[in-house]
């Protein structure tokens, strides 16, 4: 059950981050100070979120996905949380 959990916890971390660099483009083609602000801002994704919902709802889905598949992967590891 390691193994595959930890493969689970792989795939889901890289689908989170095409999820994330897919809202990062977003971000980009509304301008340069966008996606600066996204990566340098606290929140500012939220307003990117908001602002932009039709674009950014399938790298949001993405992203959550990629999360959910880790949080899954770290639940079969067995691992203490500490």
């Amino acid at each position: 059950m390691n193994d595959i959990g930890l493969l689970l916890l792989v795939a889901g971390c890289i689908i989170g981050l095409v999820g994330q660099i897919m809202f990062l483009r977003v971000a980009y083609r509304l301008g340069f100070g966008w996606l600066l602000a996204c990566l340098f801002i606290p929140f500012f994704e939220l307003v990117v979120l908001c602002a932009q919902f039709a674009q950014t709802r399938r790298p949001l889905e993405i992203f959550v996905a990629g999360l959910l598949i880790a949080f899954l992967g770290d639940g079969m590891t067995g691992f203490p949380a500490h």
